[in-house]
């Protein structure tokens, strides 16, 4: 059983993961040479609060959940933010 959770856990992470990039690549005046992975700061993007609500509230809006914000204002990485997500979307399916 924890074989078949672990796999639906990754899939469902590498969705998340990459939804997360196509929304950053988006932003204008980003690093478009910055590679993103897991360990990538937050504050690496150099992205104003307003455009990380943004990138929050369409992460939610496609995933169909809400992030916890007093856990999603201690994100430091982009796989704190995927793995804030994947905890939601595992609680609401």
């Amino acid at each position: 059983m924890s074989d078949v959770f672990s796999e639906y856990a990754s899939g469902k992470r590498a969705k998340v993961f990459n939804k997360l990039c196509c929304f950053i690549q988006t932003i204008p005046g980003g690093d478009a040479d910055l590679e993103l992975g897991e360990h990538t700061l937050i504050a690496d993007l150099a992205l104003d609060s307003l455009r990380l609500v943004e990138l929050i509230f369409e992460l939610e809006r496609c995933f169909d959940t809400e992030a916890d914000e007093g856990l999603m204002v201690q994100a430091r990485t982009l796989g704190d933010v995927v793995s804030l997500f994947v905890e939601e979307c595992q609680t609401s399916d």
